[in-house]
Parts: structure tokens; sequence; C-alpha cells
């Protein structure tokens, strides 16, 4: 039986005794039972072929013993506000191959529960809704690059599993959603890239290895960047938000076009560094807002998050554009670091320049990270020398990888760094001298 022709046809009856292939080729079949479709059995698909679509009256469950094949041109599931209510499980599961698309549309949730729900599809469209599964193998399985765009839509898991290096998230204009049912982890080893905003849902867990286009929002549980460091793990992204939950940069970077570091209320930061100073909660990193894993910062002030606009931190890129862990920046973009307490120019170690800096803050009762405030209480004072930037000097080790020139002025394509400061930094003045000058300094200012 084939559905040909642009309009709606609702079938109503659950004791169709048709048995054979049900083709949707053109237009709506809508219906209210699963059984409406006919006799099922593993030798009697539905199947879905020039943009034909599949569209739910009410909640239902498609029986499981009835294959899904994705045809040329794809096929549309359209939930109309609804779900399968037990989800969707057959052994063979949706076929038709890498070329095959299969759209999502409409509020509700479709569901696959058990078995290799998605057996061969290379494309998933979520214009709507949730798009469901229990594990990898339901969304991901078959033997393909099954590849995942978002487009008003979201994809839901509610079991632990690890996405292979294949698959891919594309998120458009329109945004889209990744949610993770409390106590599960699911980890995305392959690229996600594009615009509008990538939102992470529930209370579970959701572990990538960069986002590279759209803003990040997290609305519940955790967004957690794999450990990395180097010019892989570089988050750029169009917008930083943490309304509930935890967004973990463990020891990357994130370039943030538009949120900017925030500024000082006069009882607590805003923007980025509000989300800093939450998720930093004293020095736990237990906090709503931005944290790091790292067990390194984890109850000291060893290590921390860092954050600063660009042209706080490389003076050129106000007319240039720069290279920063790997990334083009430009001096509007907000830089995110894990790094040393007391790196306040973001170039992964503590040195002359960083002094410079706090120096600057307390003389001139600024806030911010780059102006010294590296315990994010909102005021440079003497426990951002003692207990940060004078305790850390002496004992940092490596520098912290920002590959692509990130600590120095190469890649700049302008305005070249001020001599002044070159000058500076080759006159060879001694550290230990420095660290026992800035204590006395900072001891005087507290006296006054």
């Amino acid at each position: 039986m084939t559905k040909t022709g642009p309009g709606l046809l609702a079938l109503r009856s659950t004791g169709n005794a048709f048995v054979g292939t049900m083709t949707i080729a053109q237009g709506t079949l809508n219906i209210t039972d699963g059984n409406q479709l006919g006799a099922a059995s593993s030798t009697a698909p539905l199947v879905l072929t020039g943009g034909g679509t599949l569209q739910f009256g009410a909640n239902l469950d498609l029986p499981n013993n009835r294959p899904i094949i994705i045809g040329p041109g794809g096929g549309v599931i359209d939930t109309n506000g609804n779900s399968n209510i037990v989800g969707y499980g057959n052994a063979v599961g949706m076929g038709g191959g890498q070329t095959a698309t299969l759209t999502k549309l409409g509020g509700g949730q479709f569901y696959t529960a058990a078995g290799n729900a998605n057996g061969a599809v290379g494309t998933i469209i979520v214009k709507g809704g949730t798009f469901g599964s229990f594990n990898e193998g339901q969304i991901l399985g078959g033997g393909v690059s099954t590849n995942f765009t978002l487009d008003g839509g979201g994809i839901r898991t509610t079991s632990t599993w690890n996405a292979g290096a294949v698959h891919a998230i594309t998120v458009t204009a329109n945004s889209g959603f990744v949610g993770v049912d409390a106590g599960q982890t699911a980890a995305w080893n392959g690229p996600i890239t594009g615009a509008g905003t990538l939102t992470k849902t529930l209370n579970g867990t959701f572990i990538v290895q960069n986002v590279r286009g759209p803003g990040i929002s997290v609305t519940g549980g955790k967004l957690a960047l794999a450990p990395d460091g180097t010019a892989t793990g570089v988050s750029v992204v169009n917008s930083t938000a943490v309304s509930s939950g935890q967004l973990d940069i463990s020891n990357n970077h994130i370039v943030d076009h538009t949120s900017g570091p925030g500024s000082w209320t006069g009882s607590s930061y805003t923007s980025v560094t509000g989300l800093i100073a939450s998720g930093r909660n004293g020095n736990l990193w237990t906090g709503q807002g931005m944290i790091t894993s790292q067990t390194a910062a984890a109850g000291t002030n060893y290590t921390s998050i860092g954050v600063a606009r660009a042209s706080d931190v490389r003076p050129s890129t106000a007319t240039a554009t720069t290279l920063w862990a790997g990334q083009t920046i430009t001096g509007t973009d907000t830089l995110i670091m894990y790094t040393y307490g007391g790196d306040a120019t973001l170039d992964g170690k503590i040195n002359v320049d960083d002094y410079i800096k706090i120096d600057s803050g307390i003389a001139s009762n600024l806030t911010g990270w780059v102006n010294g405030d590296f315990n994010y209480d909102g005021k440079v004072n003497i426990d951002d020398y003692t207990t940060v930037i004078d305790a850390n000097i002496g004992n940092q080790s490596d520098v912290f990888p920002t590959s692509g020139n990130a600590g120095s002025s190469t890649g700049v394509t302008a305005v070249p760094e001020p001599a002044g400061l070159g000058l500076l930094l080759t006159a060879g003045l001694p550290l230990g001298g420095m660290k026992r000058r800035r204590r006395r300094t900072g001891s005087l200012c507290r006296a006054v």
C-alpha cells in the first residue's frame, strides 16, 4: 500500500487486516494507533520516502516487529505534540544507508527504546521536539556515520554511553538541545559545529571534545569539556550561559565572541566572571556556574579559571587579529582559560607582566581577574598577593599549553606589541626579588 499526493490521510481502524509494506511516498499519513498501519511483521516494513510523513494523532507505540525504512528523498516522523510511550525497539531497525535522511517534526518525543533501532540512517534532522534513545546503539548504530542536525529540536538519552568520533552534531540558527537523564553520562567524541545555541538540559552529564560555532547554555546537569589542554580542546562559541547546573571546562580554553567578561556590581560579578565566581564556590569548584574538575584546583588557589577581554591581555587586538590557543581572536572576544592562580595575562605562566597587572589593579581600585582579583571576591587586596600570586610564582612548573602562539605576539597581523614591554621582559628582572617587593607593597596597601 502506497500513500501518494500532498494531502493528509487519517487511518482510524485498529482492526486493519492489511499485510504487507506500507509506503508513505508523499504527503502525510496520520494514525492514532500503531496497529492502524496493518498487521506488523519483520517482512512488512513501513517505508518513508520522497519526504513522506508519518504523523502521530495521539500518544501511541509502533509495533517493534515492523522495520522502518528511509528511502530516497528522506522521510519524516511528526509526533505532532505526542510521543511513543514505551518506545520503538525493532531488532532490524530503521534503515536506508548513509545517504538516508530522517526528519523529526513536531513537539513531543520519538523514543528508540531497545535493539538497534537506528539500523542505518546517515542523517537525523530534529526540527521539533525530541529524538530520544536508550543508548548510542539506537541512534548511531548500523555501521554508518550517523550525524545529527539540531534545527529547533534536540536529542535525549536515558542511559550512559560513549559515541565514536565519526559522528557529528550541527546546530542551526534555530538552536537545539541535548538532554541526558539524571545519573547518566553521555560522551560525544565527534565535532559539534554550527550557529544558534546548543543547550544542555536535564540533570545528567554530557561530555564533548569541543564546541566550535554555536553558543553554549546549561539549564540542567553538567556540560563538560573532555580534558585536553591543547589547541584540539579549545572551544570557540558565540556565547556562554549557565542558568542551572555546571559548565566544566576541565583544563581547556574557550573563546567567547559576545558574552563579555562582565563587571563588578558592588555585590557580585556579572556575565562570564560571575559564572566563574559562583562555580568556584570558595575554591571548591562545586557551585553552579563555570567550574574546573581538575584536582589541582580543588581546595587550593594553585590553579584556577582566568577570564579577560582579549584587548586587555593582547593590546594588539584593538586594531588587529592575533592567535590565542590556536584560534584567531579580536579585541572584543572574551578569553577563558584554566591556568595558574595569578596568571592575569592568560599566557599560561606567572611573571612580571602579571605583577604589573595586579599592582595597577590595587593602585586604581580595579576589579576582575585581569586586574588581580584572583579569588573573585570583588576587590584586589593583600589576599590576592599572599594566597595566590606570591604563593604560586615559585611553585609553578610547566607553562600551561597555549599552542598557536598563545603566549606571544606572533601571529599579529598589524600593530606589533609595544617595544617597552619587550625591553622589560628581556631585562632579566629577578623574580624572587620582585616577589618580595610585591609582598611589601601588598602589606603597605592593607595598612593604609
